[in-house]
């Protein structure tokens, strides 16, 4: 209601934005906690989160026309197509999945050479190759790689946040295990 009476109101539009993305992972969760017996019911939760995931992406890049130099709004638009992404793959549609991830990746990319010093900007680029990685491809070990080498970038400036330890740790060890089954 108040995005409809404030247009312009783009601290609305960003608490909006959030809502939707956090009504679309909510229904994603509850999509992965159904069981084998609710296949029906966890597609429909899933292509509810792809409906709320967009009507975010939709806010969200309205917002960065608005505002293309907020790094606030630009991390926002990175996680909304992440969480498109995400629900996508969830669904088995790789192709959409890779789609969301590849513009993910290109604004990560951008973000990130253009704010070196910025530690979300690079783990936004961390993840954005994880997430590609994660869709087991022909590239999937290149990704890994580049993941991997972003969070040694972190690390070494010592700006690595714990929560995100697991993380890379998990990187570490799908090279690892790539690596073995299929050596250089």
């Amino acid at each position: 209601a108040l995005v409809a009476e404030q247009p312009t109101n783009s601290t609305a539009k960003i608490d909006l934005a959030i809502m939707y993305n956090a009504a679309g992972d909510m229904a994603l969760d509850a999509a992965s906690e159904l069981s084998d017996d609710n296949i029906s019911e966890a597609e429909t939760l899933r292509l509810k989160a792809i409906d709320l995931y967009t009507d975010g992406l939709e806010i969200n890049t309205d917002l960065r026309s608005a505002t293309p130099d907020d790094a606030q709004i630009e991390n926002s638009l990175i996680a909304s197509f992440n969480r498109l992404g995400e629900a996508y793959h969830s669904l088995g549609d790789t192709d959409k999945a890779s789609q969301h991830y590849q513009s993910a990746l290109a604004l990560s990319e951008t973000r990130a050479e253009n704010s070196p010093d910025s530690s979300t900007a690079q783990i936004n680029l961390a993840i954005a190759y994880a997430n590609l990685a994660f869709l087991g491809d022909e590239d999937e070990l290149s990704y890994w790689r580049k993941s991997d080498s972003v969070f040694q970038t972190i690390a070494d400036r010592s700006e690595l946040a714990p929560g995100y330890q697991g993380m890379w740790d998990e990187i570490k060890s799908n090279i690892t295990r790539l690596e073995i089954e299929a050596p250089n």
